[in-house]
């Protein structure tokens, strides 16, 4: 696939990412695609990318309204924003602080990462 400019999402913020640096490099720990999984050993596909980001404030990334928040197995607290035609999934969360339904703007903080944070598009 070739990337092109409309495939970015287009924020007066200039975020980049949904979390702070704290002054040093944040670890990407699982890439996008066939992976291995850490602890199992499986080979599966990974729709989506994981950052060591222990604790981290989030914030979203553009214009948009949460369309999905839940707990499952494989992202325990998970938030979904839309921002326009794209759907972003924040998983891995130790909170959520922005309800179903609710706007969101640039830069307004919405969740607190767990351990770790999925980040899927």
């Amino acid at each position: 696939m070739r990337y092109t400019e409309e495939m970015m999402l287009q924020s007066k913020s200039g975020f980049c990412m949904p979390f702070e640096e704290r002054g040093k490099d944040v670890e990407l720990t699982l890439g996008y695609g066939k992976q291995k999984h850490p602890v199992t050993g499986t080979v599966f596909f990974h729709h989506g990318l994981d950052f060591e980001a222990n604790h981290y404030l989030l914030s979203a990334l553009a214009s948009g309204t949460v369309s999905g928040i839940g707990n499952d197995a494989t992202h325990g607290i998970y938030q979904v924003i839309r921002y326009g035609k794209y759907e972003v999934t924040y998983a891995h969360l130790a909170n959520v602080f922005v309800n179903f339904g609710q706007s969101v703007k640039a830069g307004n903080i919405v969740a607190l990462s767990g351990d770790r944070l999925h980040f899927e598009v």
